[in-house]
């Protein structure tokens, strides 16, 4: 199987290639990189410390083909990517949004592993809003992109993780991935396994709501219950 992982420039997606490399050893695996989600330009200071600290190169650290593409869904990009022809795409913090063309080309479509749970928390920096907002757990899903919207795909998998209120944000960002890594896996072995995957649609789910960035009095308020790093 081939696969084609867009992965932001982080610890955290470095985190889940490598709990997946077992599970890779079969495949024909390209990466392409990007190095950040949003706009970053207004971040509040500690964000952008924060930011700094989660940095990674993963084209050093892993032997996959690294690209960059800043435009994934240009002409040139995508002739690239059809030509390496990608059985499933899989999108993890990828800080571009994957348009139709580029969706339309593996068999087994694009998914993304979004580190919040769907569809309450749709958008950038799930956790620090789900902990701000007083929740007792954090999550991460596994969906489908079936389009150019956001966290809206259909639902694979969900994962739960009890908030570690002794831990920065930071870690327990970071320990979403190791279930986030395993629903991945179990959807593999599916496709692998030529089995049907049911997804929940979220066109009917409560509570749907969509975030971005934090702003500095955000950060102020947050930095109250849990360090960032």
């Amino acid at each position: 199987m081939k696969l084609l992982f867009l992965l932001n420039n982080d610890i955290h997606a470095a985190k889940l290639l490598e709990l997946l490399h077992d599970d890779l050893r079969l495949c024909e695996v390209r990466v392409v990189l990007s190095q950040r989600v949003g706009n970053t330009a207004n971040l509040p200071p500690q964000l952008l410390e924060m930011k700094d600290i989660e940095a990674c190169n993963i084209a050093e650290k892993f032997s996959y083909r690294c690209d960059f593409y800043s435009n994934i869904n240009s002409s040139f990009a995508l002739k690239e990517i059809a030509e390496f022809a990608p059985d499933l795409i899989i999108s993890i913090r990828f800080g571009q949004i994957v348009k139709a063309p580029l969706i339309a080309i593996p068999r087994f479509g694009v998914v993304n592993l979004h580190s919040g749970i769907l569809p309450k928390y749709r958008g950038i920096m799930a956790s620090f809003w789900a902990i701000l907002h007083g929740e007792e757990k954090l999550g991460t899903t596994l969906h489908y992109i079936q389009d150019a919207t956001i966290d809206t795909g259909e639902i694979i998998a969900c994962t739960v993780n009890e908030i570690d209120r002794n831990a920065s944000l930071l870690t327990n960002i970071h320990n979403l991935y190791d279930s986030g890594a395993q629903a991945i896996r179990e959807f593999l072995q599916k496709i692998q396994n030529n089995e049907k995957v049911v997804t929940i649609s979220q066109k009917n789910l409560p509570d749907a709501c969509y975030f971005s960035y934090p702003q500095q009095q955000d950060v102020v308020e947050f930095v109250k219950i849990m360090p960032l790093f």
